[in-house]
């Protein structure tokens, strides 16, 4: 939805500041010593996938969905990631939702927690790729046989207002949710085009009473482009989809659509706070391009998104 905090995602296409190119100096003794190494080129950041890269950051992310003249959405994320060598990074992320009817009583919700982990490494100097297994954890609020009526309309907004994106694994409470996946990256020259796909495997442990499905197979696809428009500033796109590979009962019932598509667009800023640290606040805004459900009008829903990711 614009995953990730997947899968998370780290934003950091350096987590490192890298030395610029310099000519090679010449020692007392007349030799000569090698140049330091080129700095990398730049990458944009991605708001819903992942970051091609191995990396050390903390993370905060908003989101607020708005289903004009219905309601009012709150999605916080918190996630954390680690790099223990150079291109291995393990992640993990929880999160509140809160939803604000424009009639009714609100509702609150603690999210499921997502463990993951990331392998990260170089095709080209221009082509990056990274491959990502993790498994979404039912520890959220809104399942079981007897949930809080509030929690699960949270729960399910929540969903919402991240695009579908985190539904298998941060808005599935009755689920245990493994899931693989893939990005590639074309970095160069101030651009970044980037493809992701992850399939996930939902598997209910719990709320079989109210939940039907005892197993539901989920495709998340997305494209991410980039431009740095100067060094400090960047502008990016994104499309985004979520599509369940097999129907759930709510599709069936057509309570849900079986493929939801949003795109979206952001601006962010790059800025270098010290050796190794980033920080690189984002907002962006997505619109869905066709209508989640019978009773939510793609063009009554509206996204925005900020983000504040600091790598170290």
């Amino acid at each position: 939805m614009f995953a990730t905090v997947a899968s998370t995602v780290c934003l950091a296409h350096g987590a490192r500041a890298e030395p610029t190119e310099l000519g090679p100096p010449t020692p007392p003794g007349g030799g000569t010593e090698a140049a330091p190494a080129p700095a990398p080129a730049p990458y944009t950041a991605s708001y819903g996938l992942r970051a091609p890269a191995a990396a050390t950051y903390v993370r905060a992310e908003t989101a607020y969905g708005l289903n004009a003249g219905a309601s009012s959405t709150v999605v916080q994320y918190l996630s954390a990631s680690y790099a223990p060598v150079d291109r291995l990074s393990i992640y993990a992320r929880t999160g509140w939702v809160d939803y604000l009817p424009d009639k009714g009583p609100s509702g609150t919700a603690v999210t499921n927690v997502v463990l993951g982990a990331q392998w990260a490494d170089k095709l080209s100097p221009e082509l990056r790729w990274a491959a990502t297994l993790g498994t979404g954890l039912p520890v959220g609020q809104g399942g079981g046989d007897t949930p809080d009526p509030g929690a699960a309309a949270a729960i399910a907004a929540g969903n919402l207002a991240r695009s579908r994106l985190d539904g298998s694994t941060m808005f599935s409470p009755n689920d245990i949710a493994p899931f693989a996946g893939g990005d590639l990256a074309w970095v160069s020259g101030g651009f970044t085009l980037q493809a992701e796909v992850t399939l996930f495997e939902l598997l209910r442990v719990r709320g079989s009473q109210v939940d039907p499905d005892s197993a539901k197979t989920s495709l998340d696809l997305g494209l991410h482009a980039g431009y740095f428009i100067v060094p400090e500033l960047s502008v990016s796109l994104e499309l985004r989809d979520q599509s369940f590979l097999s129907a759930p009962a709510a599709v069936d019932a057509g309570k849900i659509s079986r493929s939801w598509v949003t795109a979206g667009g952001g601006v962010r800023a790059h800025f270098n706070l010290g050796e190794h640290v980033w920080l690189r606040p984002g907002l962006a805004y997505v619109q869905p391009l066709n209508d989640p459900s019978p009773t939510i009008s793609a063009s009554n829903f509206h996204i925005f998104q900020l983000d504040l990711p600091l790598s170290f």
